[in-house]
């Protein structure tokens, strides 16, 4: 319900569409289904002047599910929050996947992102942060999470289960929803507007 009422969102945040299909199996009525958009470059290209930017998804690998003291940090802890890990890319790509690039070295961007975001005087960061992160787009984006009451998502979710973008004609990251399969519960529907504020 979530992506077709979010349909009414695309002229202020990146939203993949969706609509309802009613599904007939060998003659048999299946009932109304959800038809939703991939996050993949066709998508990209609805959004952006071209695909040819570098595409992650903020998730953890299988291996860092496994909850062991040498493991810790794990799944959901905050990790993918564009947190600074250092300059080691390795550190990055237990929590982020690479999905798409044309970039010979497509982790130094987020690298470089994460580290402006977290070492920056504060008294600053407006100014440097714009430079490298969409600053209207994101803040549509947790937005819309909050507006939406999303728990499987960056607000909710410790910062997991969504996509950065980062794009080439402007040279700044993008968020974008991924998964909004539990939007909308009414146990979430007091979230206020700063919520999960860090």
């Amino acid at each position: 319900m979530m992506r077709i009422i979010g349909k009414s969102c695309t002229n202020i945040t990146t939203q993949k569409q969706g609509n309802f299909i009613h599904l007939y199996l060998n003659g048999e009525d299946w009932g109304l289904y959800p038809n939703i958009q991939q996050l993949n470059n066709d998508f990209l290209k609805e959004w952006f002047l071209n695909n040819n930017g570098i595409r992650w998804r903020a998730d953890v690998l299988p291996e860092a599910l496994k909850s062991t003291e040498e493991t810790i940090p794990n799944w959901g802890d905050g990790t993918a929050a564009l947190n600074y890990l250092g300059e080691d890319t390795v550190q990055y790509q237990r929590y982020y996947t690479l999905k798409s690039s044309e970039e010979a070295n497509p982790w130094d961007y987020l690298v470089k992102v994460c580290d402006v975001l977290n070492n920056t005087p504060i008294e600053n960061l407006h100014d440097s942060i714009r430079n490298y992160i969409n600053l209207d787009a994101t803040l549509w984006f947790l937005a819309t999470e909050i507006i939406f009451s999303d728990d499987d998502s960056y607000v909710h979710k410790g910062k997991m289960d969504y996509y950065l973008y980062w794009d080439e004609e402007t040279g700044l990251m993008n968020p974008l929803e991924f998964d909004g399969n539990s939007a909308m519960g009414i146990r979430n529907v007091h979230w206020d507007l700063f919520y999960n504020e860090t």
